[in-house]
């Protein structure tokens, strides 16, 4: 099965970078969030010279509305994104907890190697998204009630748990990368670098936004079938 993941947008290791910000003053002295136009701007050339001899033009983009629309349109669409991802984390989150609510801690954490790691983990507060992430995946994977109540495959169940971990890493990307504006044509990209991982760059196509929302979907609908199943199951749990 393919993994839906962000489409990199590709910088050769010969190519000379550098970044500005373009911003536009502002004529009529009204000042809101949507008159402000500023643009973070890459540009790639390939030595050192040609990267100077390329000069930003700002005038060229005062008179670009769309540019600054793309902007807002880009920006809203990562913010929505990241709504989506935290919808996500609740969900998480209350899947570990009415976990924990039927099943004991400390036989989960002897499971495998994997679930024995998170015992480093304070469960007594709030686990980042990346720990719940590690959590969920030790008990999904180990949990065969699961795998028998919903049919899935051993592929099904990797599939599932390396979306999940990309997933996390994508939310981490639209959340702490950098949006960028490729000149002179514009075409927005992020500069992102995971934890643990080198820096690149995601191309913020409309492809690249349709996939995550697919992965949205898929894992919402997961979650979701699990928090039910197991409040089904604590209820009949405590009536035994």
């Amino acid at each position: 099965m393919d993994l839906r993941r962000p489409i990199k947008y590709i910088i050769g290791k010969d190519k000379i970078t550098r970044t500005a910000t373009l911003r536009v003053p502002i004529k009529d002295g009204s000042i809101t969030v949507n008159s402000i136009k500023i643009l973070p701007i890459i540009q790639i050339g390939r030595t050192n010279k040609e990267s100077k001899r390329i000069v930003f033009d700002p005038v060229k983009v005062e008179h670009t509305d769309p540019i600054f629309c793309e902007f807002d349109n880009v920006t809203g669409a990562i913010a929505k994104l990241n709504s989506f991802a935290e919808m996500i984390y609740k969900e998480l989150k209350n899947v570990i907890k009415l976990y924990l609510e039927i099943f004991e801690l400390n036989e989960i954490l002897i499971r495998n190697s994997k679930c024995k790691k998170l015992s480093s983990y304070d469960f007594e507060k709030d686990l980042t998204f990346g720990k719940s992430k590690n959590v969920f995946s030790c008990i999904f994977k180990t949990e065969k009630e699961f795998h028998t109540t919903f049919k899935l495959t051993k592929e099904q169940i990797n599939y599932f748990t390396k979306l999940l971990d990309g997933y996390v890493i994508d939310r981490d990307c639209f959340t702490h990368g950098s949006l960028l504006f490729v000149y002179p044509d514009f075409k927005p990209i992020l500069k992102a670098k995971p934890p643990n991982s080198e820096e690149y760059y995601i191309d913020l196509c409309r492809k690249t936004f349709d996939n995550n929302l697919a992965n949205y979907n898929y894992i919402e609908s997961m979650l979701r079938a699990m928090n039910e199943y197991l409040r089904k199951k604590k209820g009949n749990y405590y009536e035994i």
